[in-house]
């Protein structure tokens, strides 16, 4: 009898592992839950609504059903890190039986961080390494905002789509890893981001990242339990560099001076992407800055004074008889009808708000115009929209095939499944079922006035 061998414990959901793992391409939280619905032929909405959240309440004996309103577990961009991963990490790991799911997200490091500007709202992805993975996955670095490029390919991350041009939400309700949820596009045959030097900022920070994400799931202790304070740090290699004050060390690091001010004081937390910046300025490392242990034998840059992003611009002159003949110029030459405001303020090199403080009411004839065009947009794709559903509506009538004329049957014939995803559009078909037989009926009394060929 002890030589039978224990049977594991079976999980309700396939044990779909984790990509990446002990790696700095980890895959995240978002692209696992996209890959696990995928494998229950279903979308992350669907394996929410319908199975995880009957799972996270504790009512399993209705899996299979629409729950309309959830109460922890929801589709955005957060479950990758904060308190909003820690229940989907807790139902997932118990219904896969998939240990250290948290390896997923950032939430084993994000105490040493502020939140602020911390995960991106919009996917980032590398074509390179899509088209190179067997199984297309998103990595958790490539959803932190200081991370713009691809460390291994060496080129920055593309974010839109190469077909419909539009951002690619981290989760959607239709997300499937690799393609965008808009089109269904396949994001690997995206344009590759123009290539970055080795020796500049956004690459040693994907490093540094990646660094620390795999120092997160490897050596989970090597990360200091709080963050030191950051005003120390930045007083010793003020010494070593030669800096005053804290307008020089703003300088230093192209930053605010209160911002500079308050970090030497201790009265602020730098984000993610300052403490990189201050790690790469004066050549440290980022568990140096974190851990505020720089020996007297630290490599601190003396030439500091390095621009990592632009400047603010200075205010531009507004020429009110300049820009009023360039907006009168972009409405006339304008091939496709009116333009919005947003698109003339975009091209005239002026915000909104501006425009409307000198030309009021042009602008209000301008969006007027605008939404004129968007209603008439709308009222033609709903007749195109109702001429296809009619054509086929008739041909599935006229199959002989089908007893009876499903929603699955008009999908077929339509140029986009999609259509009947919308609540008009299906009004729409309803409307149009229930004038079928007078459309059959007058069909058959057309055609029956011409004899039928020998």
């Amino acid at each position: 009898m002890n030589d039978i061998p224990d049977i594991p414990q079976r999980s309700r959901l396939f044990r779909v592992e984790l990509l990446g793992r002990n790696t700095g391409q980890v895959e995240c939280l978002t692209s696992y839950v996209a890959r696990l619905a995928a494998s229950h032929f279903t979308t992350p909405s669907g394996l929410l609504h319908r199975v995880l959240e009957w799972l996270d309440v504790g009512t399993p004996e209705r899996i299979g059903e629409w729950r309309r309103h959830t109460t922890h577990l929801r589709l955005r961009a957060s479950i990758n890190a904060h308190s909003s991963s820690k229940r989907w990490i807790s139902v997932l790991e118990t219904e896969t039986n998939i240990p250290r799911l948290g390896e997923s997200t950032v939430s084993s490091w994000t105490h040493l961080f502020p939140n602020r500007h911390l995960i991106r709202h919009a996917q980032a992805w590398c074509p390179h390494c899509l088209s190179e993975d067997p199984v297309p996955y998103e990595r958790l670095s490539w959803n932190l905002e200081p991370v713009k490029v691809c460390a291994k390919h060496r080129c920055r991350l593309v974010q839109k789509c190469p077909s419909c041009s539009s951002p690619v939400p981290t989760i959607h309700a239709r997300s499937v890893s690799g393609h965008c949820p808009h089109c269904e596009a396949t994001l690997a045959e995206s344009t590759a981001g123009e290539p970055v030097p080795v020796d500049g900022f956004d690459f040693w920070a994907a490093q540094a990242v990646e660094q620390l994400i795999e120092t997160s799931m490897k050596r989970p202790g090597d990360l200091p339990q709080t963050r030191a304070p950051i005003g120390p740090v930045l007083i010793q290699c003020m010494k070593v560099a030669g800096l005053s004050d804290a307008a020089e060390l703003a300088g230093a690091l192209n930053v605010s001076r209160i911002s500079a001010w308050y970090w030497l004081n201790n009265k602020a937390v730098p984000d993610l992407e300052h403490t990189l910046r201050v790690a790469y300025v004066f050549g440290l490392s980022l568990m140096d800055v974190l851990r505020a242990e720089i020996s007297p034998t630290a490599a601190i840059q003396t030439d500091c004074c390095v621009a990592l992003r632009p400047l603010r611009a200075s205010p531009k002159r507004f020429d009110e008889p300049a820009v009023l003949e360039s907006i009168k110029t972009l409405r006339d030459e304008s091939s496709g009808g009116p333009i919005s405001l947003e698109e003339v303020g975009r091209k005239v090199g002026f915000e909104v708000r501006t425009l409307r403080q000198h030309f009021p009411s042009l602008c209000r004839e301008i969006s007027s115009e605008y939404r004129r065009k968007c209603r008439e947009n709308v009222a033609q794709r709903r007749r195109d929209v109702g001429n296809q559903l009619k054509e086929a509506l008739l041909a599935c009538a006229l199959d002989t095939e089908h007893a009876t004329i499903s929603r699955r049957h008009i999908s077929k014939r339509l140029s986009k499944p999609g259509i009947l995803r919308s609540p008009a559009n299906r009004n729409t078909l309803r409307q149009l079922q229930m004038e079928l037989p007078l459309w059959l009926e007058f069909r058959s009394s057309k055609f029956s006035r011409f004899p039928k060929p020998n």
